[in-house]
């Protein structure tokens, strides 16, 4: 095969991708999930996000959220932070937020924008953008949780009681030793066991 007939099957497989996934169909998007999933490929991502706007249909948004939360592609993690930065995508920041926690890598070179997401989002956003905090995994230096407890600090007094609460574990809970976070889910499960 010339690499001209190789550019050649790939746009074509590119265009079939592109008309299975743009279908009304939930089976035929099913489909083609499955099909990319067992290729590997996240070329496609930008354009599933395009989809999640699209789609009311819950079954078709799950189905496209699983998708992408499972993929391993660190480019993964460019693509949705360029996404919750992008204004066309703040009807569905929640779910990228979601998507974030679930994918389980580690933002926390991003820190400051789930942090803003803490203060300047809706409280379902403001309550992913908690929950991809909680999940970090690098430490992170003193300055930088400095800077962003102060931040988290100036919003608490302008927000909302809901959010104020978020923001407040945020600062209690994430940016405290994580001894004191441990102890703080165990008193909560054994709360809720009660």
């Amino acid at each position: 095969m010339t690499m001209t007939e190789n550019k050649e099957n790939k746009a074509k497989e590119k265009q079939y991708i592109v008309e299975k996934l743009n279908s009304d169909n939930p089976l035929i998007i099913k489909e083609i999930l499955i099909e990319l999933r067992d290729k590997g490929n996240s070329e496609y991502i930008p354009l599933l996000f395009d989809l999640l706007l699209k789609h009311q249909d819950s079954k078709i948004a799950d189905t496209i959220k699983s998708f992408i939360s499972d993929i391993k592609d660190s480019s993964l993690k460019e693509i949705l932070i360029a996404s919750i930065r992008n204004k066309k995508f703040n009807r569905i920041k929640k779910d990228l937020l979601t998507i974030c926690w679930e994918s389980r890598f580690d933002f926390s070179s991003q820190l400051n924008i789930f942090v803003d997401c803490l203060i300047n989002d809706d409280f379902i956003s403001a309550f992913e953008a908690l929950t991809v905090i909680e999940n970090l995994n690098a430490d992170i230096s003193e300055e930088i949780k400095n800077e962003q407890i102060k931040r988290l600090k100036e919003a608490i007094t302008d927000t909302d009681k809901n959010k104020r609460q978020l923001i407040h574990d945020a600062i209690h809970i994430y940016f405290s030793n994580k001894i004191f976070r441990i102890l703080i889910k165990i008193i909560l499960y054994v709360n809720i066991q009660n």
